[in-house]
């Protein structure tokens, strides 16, 4: 399944920086012009709750805008992708034995 992700929304080369972040341009570009301008948001979470919250017409929390999916996150993830597991998950040979995934964090 991850693979056929990467292999649809980015050609498969996630080494590819210009490719992938042409990939996601067009796919948001596309989303863009599949809604009228005053049904779609377009949203970073970074903004924080104010524009979400206003385009809901919802009152704005007082909790913290939630700051999950960093960009560290998202490069030990992508770490994982690249390691012999991710090779081996990503072409559907799963793991060979119950504690690959902690060997590979203790390593």
């Amino acid at each position: 399944m991850i693979k056929a992700t990467i292999d649809d929304h980015v050609g498969g080369d996630t080494n590819d920086s210009k490719a992938v972040i042409a990939a996601f341009n067009a796919h948001a570009e596309s989303v863009k012009n599949a809604f009228d301008s005053d049904r779609l948001l377009v949203f970073e979470a970074k903004d924080g709750w104010e524009p979400l919250c206003k385009f809901l017409e919802l009152p704005v929390p007082e909790e913290p805008y939630p700051h999950i999916n960093s960009k560290e996150e998202f490069d030990a993830v992508f770490e994982l992708l690249r390691s012999p597991i991710g090779a081996r998950a990503m072409n559907g040979e799963g793991m060979e034995s119950g504690t690959a995934h902690e060997d590979f964090f203790e390593s």
